[in-house]
């Protein structure tokens, strides 16, 4: 999927690339927790027995004789004579680059004593690489149940504002009076949230990326002379700069110039996010064995492998 515009009813504008370009890849490779999330997984059990109830525990398999216990053995709860599921959601970290196992433990008992054990082996890299982050897995020599689980990454990913704008005259006289001579400080609430530099030439700022969480009080701009006088003021929303409209900015009695704002909102998308998009991830792997790389026999030779 490629640059795809969302609209939702507010008119709100989403940017989510989706594609793993040489940019976003960077961006993971420099922000480490994309790779480490908390996840939330959630437990159902279809085509169960009316007549029997079950029980669930679940491990995380870290040596053959290590295992972690990631809940408390709890008894399934029936929402149908063919369904039940586990109230509590169990929260793990999910590291994309190791091989998490999981060993899923499931006791179905009757009220006469009939009991039966069942061992579920699989890792949580195959959940989250599921459609939709949700595998369905058969439990072997039971009687048809069918195990469900679902992950849900704990939180979202953070709107980031791009606040990109620049100014126009209303004619060249204007444009003698503003220019060189402006910068903006950008308040929301009492609080300065960015002291731009000054109007250049062509009358744009430098564009600047803020998390739009700090937004939440409104966008107030104070354009501010050489003398660090307060010129003009205009008070705004991430919601108006991002519907691209004009606004214009008064500066004297008969002078005044246009905001016009390029501005947009991104959600600063995690690994998991990609997984969930059906991301994939191709590897090319290449070997020279050029003559100059010496005899791979030869302790000497840059294609040493132990002399085999």
């Amino acid at each position: 999927m490629g640059n795809e515009e969302i609209r939702n009813e507010k008119s709100e504008k989403y940017f989510l690339d989706l594609s793993l370009n040489s940019n976003n890849l960077q961006d993971l490779q420099n922000n480490a927790e994309n790779l480490n999330e908390k996840v939330s997984l959630r437990i159902t059990l279809t085509n169960i027995q009316n007549n029997y109830n079950y029980s669930f525990q679940i491990f995380s398999v870290n040596g053959p004789s290590n295992l972690l216990p990631l809940n408390s053995k709890e008894t399934l709860e029936k929402k149908s004579p063919t369904e039940a599921i586990l109230k509590t959601a169990i929260i793990i970290n999910y590291y994309f680059e190791r091989e998490q196992k999981l060993l899923i433990d499931v006791d179905k008992f009757s009220e006469d004593g009939i009991s039966q054990k069942f061992c579920i082996k699989t890792t949580l890299g195959r959940v989250m690489g599921s459609r939709k982050n949700t595998l369905n897995q058969q439990i072997p020599q039971s009687a048809g149940e069918i195990l469900i689980i679902s992950a849900e990454k704990i939180g979202q990913g953070e709107e980031i504002f791009k606040l990109d704008f620049d100014v126009r005259p209303n004619n060249p006289v204007d444009w003698k009076e503003i220019k060189n001579k402006f910068i903006f400080k950008l308040n929301s609430g009492n609080n300065l949230i960015y002291k731009s530099e000054c109007i250049s030439d062509n009358g744009v700022f430098n564009p600047i990326k803020i998390p739009a969480g700090i937004l939440n009080k409104g966008m107030q701009f104070s354009f501010i002379d050489s003398k660090n006088d307060i010129v003009t003021e205009i008070f705004t929303n991430i919601q108006e700069m991002i519907s691209g409209k004009i606004l214009p900015v008064k500066i004297s009695k008969n002078s005044y110039f246009n905001l016009v704002s390029k501005s947009s909102l991104r959600r600063n998308l995690s690994f998991i996010d990609y997984l969930k998009a059906g991301v994939q991830i191709g590897l090319s792997i290449a070997i020279d064995f050029t003559g100059s790389n010496g005899d791979p026999l030869s302790q000497k030779s840059l294609h040493y492998i132990g002399g085999l």
